[in-house]
């Protein structure tokens, strides 16, 4: 960042994030660029893959931070993986409970589809006590004990724990996390947002690979 200081950039990024990476790229990463490259306006939208997905389908985005659904956009960027976790309150032992509490995303999602087939599969009885269409209504309700949640560990609020097979819970698959990037040829102010998100996420703790 210090190196390209000196590049006296113009213009606006429209950037959307996946909550679970909003706080940290909020607060670090973008601010760490705005200081270096004050001539470049970023628009930044928070939301759920679906909306981020379509977003960069009608050109409303140039460069989006998501999961990977599957469908990838003519200019994705495959980046790395990261494990879903059972995730739970900590000194609390709801996962004991049959039928087992959730605590999820509003379908679809998904997060939510793994945790459900995961569970069917092992055939484990669940209901969900609550859903959410916000990631903070997510890890208020799991910090209350209210149930169980799924997510990466990304972000994952330090009075909150990861729960294991040990504790009777199936194992679940990753996520892979992708960059979607509207033109294969994106405008300079563009390249170098783009470059510092993928700096960035080289010190987000627990990838899988």
């Amino acid at each position: 960042m210090l190196a390209l200081r000196q590049v006296n950039l113009k213009g606006k990024v429209r950037l959307g994030l996946q909550e679970d990476f909003g706080e940290q790229v909020l607060t670090q990463t973008l601010g760490r660029f705005k200081r270096a490259y004050p001539g470049i306006q970023i628009e930044v939208v928070v939301a759920r893959n679906a909306e981020l997905v379509q977003g960069m389908r009608q050109g409303q985005l140039d460069l989006a931070l998501a999961w990977d659904d599957g469908h990838p956009l003519p200019n994705t960027l495959l980046l790395c993986s990261y494990p879903m976790r059972w995730i739970g309150a900590r000194d609390n032992e709801v996962y004991r409970l049959r039928p087992l509490p959730l605590i999820l995303f509003d379908a679809p999602c998904m997060v939510r589809q793994a945790a459900l087939d995961a569970l069917n599969k092992a055939g484990i009885p669940w209901h969900i006590s609550m859903t959410s269409r916000s990631l903070a209504g997510i890890w208020a309700a799991t910090q209350a004990g209210l149930g169980l949640t799924v997510r990466t560990a990304v972000g994952m609020p330090s009075d909150l724990q990861i729960l294991a097979q040990q504790h009777g819970l199936p194992a679940l698959p990753s996520l892979k996390l992708v960059l979607h990037r509207l033109d294969s040829t994106p405008p300079a102010a563009v390249k170098v947002l783009e470059s510092c998100l993928l700096e960035s996420l080289d010190h987000v703790s627990h990838p899988a690979g």
